[in-house]
């Protein structure tokens, strides 16, 4: 009788933790999945760095505890809008002649390109690569903004791949 009474405490306990991850949710953003997943590791890597239980544990948290900050970079966008601090723009949005609507008229005011190509230089070779395989897509594939774009995008798909990498070969092992 004392085991059911436990069970129902851990049950409860459980729901406990997961209310807040489930009051946020939603069904139209992929953030929101990320959330639970990320929600589910941090539980993992604390109950298994709480229990302590098998050989090699201190490793498993370790990747565990990179996933979970793979999934802020992912979820907060940190690649994908970091080639965005090497430039400055002003934009106007303008009166279209026939006086329906506006058109959108960006300006850079400062920008610091080569700087950013410089510090990524592999990702960049990469991106080159891609624009040459794929220069018909691209209106401006030359223009270092765009390659800057695609650089950030390279390196968010890249921990995207190396979450899922991660978790495919070792989850299995996330057990006491």
């Amino acid at each position: 009788m004392l085991h059911f009474f436990r069970r129902i405490k851990e049950r409860v306990s459980v729901i406990y933790h997961w209310l807040p991850i489930i009051v946020k949710d939603h069904d139209w953003d992929h953030a929101f999945i990320y959330y639970a997943l990320q929600h589910k590791l941090k539980r993992t890597a604390d109950h298994l760095e709480r229990k302590k239980q098998y050989e090699n544990w201190e490793e498993d948290v370790k990747y565990i505890r990179i996933c979970v900050k793979l999934i802020d970079l992912l979820t907060d966008g940190i690649y994908e809008c970091e080639y965005q601090n090497y430039f400055d723009r002003e934009i106007k949005f303008i009166n279209v002649p026939n006086g329906k609507g506006y058109t959108m008229d960006a300006i850079i005011k400062w920008e610091k390109f080569d700087e950013y190509i410089n510090q990524n230089k592999l990702t960049y070779r990469k991106v080159l690569k891609h624009i040459e395989e794929n220069r018909a897509r691209y209106v401006n594939p030359d223009e270092k903004q765009w390659q800057c774009h695609l650089i950030s995008h390279f390196k968010h798909e890249k921990s995207k791949k190396l979450l899922f990498n991660i978790i495919s070969n070792k989850i299995e092992r996330w057990w006491e």
